[in-house]
């Protein structure tokens, strides 16, 4: 909708006068302070005395084009009314129409800037009727607020757009890696713990206390097939299966009544007490960091 320019008029009502063209207020030709935005908003609501405007109304008239948070036109009418006098004298010249808007309800003066001796009586009255009247918007400097918001909402623009071309990029990068097949080495029943691969990484070593759970014993077996061996058959619990590092043995641990103890076993299923629990994994860390053979098999 286009908005045509009013001319400039002076208004009085009560003990004030409003200059439009001067941008000034006056009280008994005493100047009163207001900031900018509190006399456009007075102004406003001056030229359209007697009829409801609503809050979107005042917004686009006195903050044409910018984003503004209702607590600032609130306050601002709190500013008008303590120019105004306050308490209850400020109250008497503007109503708040709960949730809706503001009126200005006093009696109004309007004087011609043609003809100043001339006065116009206007007097405030019931919403209405009054014939709704478009609302000049407020001259004003470019919007601080909306340069203000101007620049996260690039910067948001700008990252979105990061956020696409990178997920592009990965996605079709994905997409040309082929599907990785999961596959078990091991599915037999009970329990299947302490996995141990052989430096080569061909065989895999583990304890399994076998189909009806009793006894957990050392067993080995070729990575890609079904072929089974099995290392321990002795009443004891053996666990914690560990190669040698020339994969050519295998050592474990076997809890006895005495305590646990690491036995070596040779894939000739010969086995024999080496050290006391703990000393053969240390030996075989040193053994393959030295790269020397420490026992026979």
């Amino acid at each position: 909708m286009d908005i045509r320019q009013k001319p400039k008029h002076l208004y009085e009502f009560g003990s004030f006068r409003l200059d439009a063209g001067e941008h000034q207020l006056l009280r008994d030709g005493q100047t009163v302070s207001l900031t900018p935005k509190a006399f456009d908003l007075l102004l406003t609501l001056v030229e359209h005395h007697g009829r409801l405007l609503e809050k979107e109304e005042l917004f686009k008239a006195v903050w044409p084009g910018s984003f503004v948070e209702e607590s600032n036109l609130s306050s601002n009418i709190a500013l008008i009314r303590k120019a105004l006098g306050g308490g209850g004298a400020g109250e008497r010249f503007i109503e708040t129409v709960p949730k809706r808007g503001y009126r200005f309800v006093a009696e109004v003066r309007k004087i011609s800037p043609e003809f100043p001796n001339e006065l116009i009586l206007e007097k405030a009255g019931s919403s209405a009727n009054v014939a709704p009247q478009p609302i000049a918007a407020a001259p004003q400097p470019h919007s601080r607020r909306g340069r203000r918001w101007a620049q996260p909402i690039l910067f948001l623009a700008l990252g979105a757009f990061i956020s696409a071309v990178v997920w592009l990029i990965v996605f079709k990068r994905s997409s040309a890696l082929p599907l990785l097949k999961i596959t078990p080495f091991t599915s037999f029943v009970g329990r299947e713990t302490d996995p141990s691969f052989s430096p080569d990484g061909a065989q895999i070593a583990f304890a399994w206390d076998g189909e009806k759970g009793d006894n957990s014993d050392i067993f080995v077996k070729q990575a890609g097939t079904e072929a089974l061996l099995r290392l321990t058959t002795d009443p004891a619990e053996d666990t914690d299966p560990l190669w040698a590092p020339d994969g050519h043995a295998i050592a474990f641990t076997r809890v006895t009544a005495e305590g646990a103890e690491w036995i070596m076993s040779i894939a000739t299923s010969c086995w024999r007490k080496i050290f006391a629990e703990g000393c053969l994994k240390n030996l075989f860390e040193q053994t393959a960091k030295s790269g020397k053979q420490v026992f026979a098999h």
